[in-house]
């Protein structure tokens, strides 16, 4: 089970959830290894999640797993972003930039 799942509404069926999230995020947190990280974000690929996102707050980099990316690291001025989520795009900065406050 991943940190955070997303489904988006054609995903959905009811008040039940019957396919796989459309994002899965994993944060790295101290009691995780990165590489193991990156495998259960390829599993979850294997299984039909569209989107993988690995976040490591510590290092405060990004990793993206798609269709066309397996543990792409994004730029320092990149942002969250997928076809799979239209419309949304979340900057590294703000989000890493929350840890500040």
């Amino acid at each position: 089970m991943p940190h955070l799942g997303y489904w988006a509404p054609d995903r959905v069926v009811g008040e039940s959830v019957f396919l796989p999230p459309t994002l899965a995020i994993e944060s790295v947190s101290e009691d995780q290894s990165v590489p193991a990280l990156r495998d259960k974000c390829r599993a979850y690929r294997e299984r039909g999640v569209p989107v993988c996102w690995l976040i490591d707050p510590g290092k405060r980099t990004a990793e993206v797993f798609d269709d066309g990316r397996d543990a792409e690291l994004l730029p320092a001025d990149g942002a969250l972003e997928s076809p799979h989520l239209p419309g949304f795009s979340l900057a590294l900065r703000d989000l890493f930039g929350a840890l500040d406050e």
